[in-house]
């Protein structure tokens, strides 16, 4: 599963999330360029083989249901 949400609403979730004190400083930019780490230019192309895909922009409940409903597809 690949679960995935558009570069907006990431942004969004990190600066209200603020794991670090400062995250809320960080700029779009800055952010879109984690992409570009080590850790994460591989990812796109791990998801593409990924037999099912989660657009996770919605709440919480909305990405539980989707997740419910892949596991009872599989069941």
């Amino acid at each position: 599963i690949y679960i995935t949400a558009p570069m907006d609403t990431l942004y969004e979730r990190f600066v209200n999330r603020q794991e670090k004190v400062d995250d809320n400083l960080m700029s779009r930019e800055a952010f879109e360029e984690l992409d570009n780490e080590p850790t994460e230019i591989h990812i796109a192309t791990l998801g593409a083989q990924c037999e099912f895909k989660i657009e996770n922009s919605g709440s919480p409940e909305e990405l539980k249901e989707k997740v419910d409903a892949i596991i009872t597809a599989l069941l």
